[in-house]
């Protein structure tokens, strides 16, 4: 556990470094302002004390000796009036300019934090799920970076007043500030040891509490909304929600009701103190040893010294904003101790020239989980396609999750033209791959962008994929052509159909051909077309990836038999190697698969006859 971890008022401190960092010269200014803010009351203190000693002045006239210094009084308490009402909306205005700075610095961290990882360990791994689920909160409702600077500058001006009034007792008593300082301590203390507590419970249950949020989004996502109303599951989610929520807040309230003994004393003590001393201060007046101007003097600024300590809200607040801020600025340290893949050096381009072997390969998700893949050998000649099929679970997609580096294996290597998957430098070798997973990524952004994200094609080579993926009458007949936004929460978008965004997926893989990438693998590329639509791909799919490596999954027999080669895969094992031809004149496993299908075919074709 860091200091950071274990101390929850260490983030105050990191938080102030990073307001520095995004933007010193605002951070400074805020100080300022909050200093001045804090420091105003106390001038009242001082000048209203000065005014009541005065008091009988006016009534002498205005030619009298003390008129002039009355007016002063007067004059100052005016002044600190006007100056701190301007500096109110001066202050928030500034706190909100640098909490929106602090927020991009922090997102952007999380990001380059997240997106440095080679790997995908980081957001399937539950400790590192973690730590990013809770980087994320920052800039969220309940963790805005605006709120956290006015929370910060809001603390630093009552502590300077705080500070200021108590100082003004020394002249009372010298161990009056002290003894409300000690009296106020207690509170933050007691909270600091609160509010510890109560984030390592959260972090025990953070498991219920992301899926308690997890549970909560389905409901706003319109996919999952009409799964929940079609199958009538919302009192189901709605259990489950409770049930996690539950779960993960118990902990959390059996906490508050231990702590909770002692809030009284703790409560009490600062308010005993100040009793006592407002006590001996009316002694003094009747004893005559305090004038009223004296009294007032000291009472204003025994009234003004509560302010040292923290209000209980305030300080929470100011403690979770804070906390929130670690998680994102320190997300990439606390990643560091997650497993990530190495980094390797060696050059990748124009690979691979010869073959991608799999040897001996041994994979498994988790250490309690069963292996994926368990001595997997496959060997893919260079400029040749293969198609891997097989049962669901059988390992296919692992396979290009493994071909594409976000995960390595735990035995056994993957080799690139003889040389270690795991030497080559991750960037360089994805330059040379074209991987479309089955679960595809749907852009909320224009065509253009979800089929070249970033514009790294020339407009030639863009209009070449849409060809090539038989996509460009789809993108004309869009309102706006390839500038569409397909996604209908945006003025002017529309949404596809899961056969179109498969053809703008197909795309995006034949535009990552066009910039130079060498090895396609296709996740189920066909999954979401119609008969005719695939048979139309495929058709002409040999002829397009002609001189590529080419990597098919897929659990449609018919479109693979025009291949060089298909691999039948079952419990993370090759079982049958060869051409369709070959394969089905052996009378195996793919053979009886494949008779299977084309009678399935068979029987639906007749039936929609």
């Amino acid at each position: 556990m860091s200091a950071l971890d274990s101390n929850p008022s260490a983030p105050i401190g990191l938080l102030l470094r990073l307001m520095w960092r995004a933007a010193p010269g605002k951070t400074t200014a805020l100080g300022v302002c909050s200093f001045l803010a804090g420091a105003a009351p106390v001038g009242y203190i001082l000048a209203t004390a000065h005014l009541l000693g005065a008091m009988t002045i006016p009534a002498s006239g205005a030619g009298t000796a003390n008129f002039g210094a009355w007016l002063w009084d007067c004059a100052i308490i005016t002044a600190l009036f006007a100056g701190q009402q301007i500096m109110v909306p001066f202050t928030r205005a500034l706190a909100h300019e640098l909490g929106a700075l602090l927020g991009l610095v922090l997102r952007e961290r999380t990001l380059e934090a997240s997106l440095e990882r080679v790997g995908l360990a980081h957001l399937e791994q539950p400790e590192a799920a973690r730590h990013v689920a809770q980087a994320a909160l920052v800039g969220g409702r309940a963790f805005d970076t605006v709120d956290m600077v006015l929370t910060l500058a809001d603390k630093f001006a009552a502590r300077v007043q705080g500070f200021g009034a108590a100082l003004l007792l020394v002249t009372f008593h010298w161990w009056a500030p002290f003894a409300i300082w000690a009296a106020w301590s207690l509170l933050p203390t007691w909270i600091r040891h609160v509010t510890g507590t109560q984030m390592k419970a959260a972090t025990n249950f953070s498991g219920s509490l992301r899926r308690a949020g997890y549970l909560r989004q389905l409901t706003l996502r319109p996919a999952a909304a009409k799964e929940l109303r079609i199958f009538s599951l919302q009192d189901w989610l709605l259990h489950r929600f409770e049930s996690a929520r539950a779960a993960g807040f118990s902990d959390l309230r059996d906490e508050r009701a231990r702590l909770g003994l002692w809030l009284l004393p703790v409560l009490a003590a600062p308010a005993m103190v100040t009793a006592g001393l407002l006590v001996l201060m009316i002694g003094a007046v009747l004893r005559g040893e305090l004038t009223l101007a004296q009294f007032t003097l000291y009472a204003l600024a025994l009234i003004d010294a509560k302010h040292i300590g923290h209000t209980m809200a305030w300080w929470v607040r100011g403690l979770h904003h804070a906390a929130a801020a670690t998680h994102a600025a320190m997300l990439g340290e606390r990643l560091q101790s997650c497993a990530d893949l190495s980094r390797g050096t060696a050059p990748a381009a124009n690979l691979p020239r010869h073959s991608v072997v799999f040897e001996n390969v041994s994979f498994r998700y988790a250490a309690d989980r069963a292996p994926v893949l368990a001595g997997f050998n496959l060997t893919i000649p260079a400029g040749r396609s293969l198609a891997i099929v097989g049962e669901n679970g059988a390992g296919k997609t692992t396979l290009a999750k493994l071909l594409a580096r976000l995960h390595d294996p735990q035995a056994g290597r993957i080799a690139i033209d003889g040389t270690d998957l795991r030497a080559l430098d991750p960037e360089a070798w994805r330059r040379q791959l074209a991987v479309i997973f089955q679960d595809f990524i749907r852009y909320e952004s224009s065509a253009h962008d979800n089929i070249s994200p970033g514009g790294r094609v020339s407009g030639a080579q863009f209009q070449t994929a849409l060809d090539q993926a038989g996509t460009r009458t789809l993108v004309e007949s869009l309102p706006r052509g390839a500038d569409t936004i397909l996604s209908r929460a945006y003025p002017g978008g529309t949404d596809l159909s899961g056969g179109q965004w498969q053809r703008i997926a197909l795309a995006r893989a034949f535009a990552a051909v066009q910039e130079g990438a060498r090895l396609l693998v296709l996740d189920e590329p066909t999954a979401n077309l119609d008969v005719r639509a695939e048979a139309e791909l495929f058709d002409r799919f040999l002829e397009i990836t002609h001189g590529l490596t080419t990597v098919l999954i897929s659990h449609r027999l018919s479109t693979v038999r025009r291949v060089d080669c298909i691999a039948v895969v079952e419990q993370g094992a090759v079982v049958e190697l060869g051409s369709h031809a070959e394969l089905m004149a052996r009378g195996g496993r793919y053979a009886t698969m494949f008779t299977l299908q084309s009678q399935r075919f068979a029987e639906e074709s007749a039936h929609a006859g």
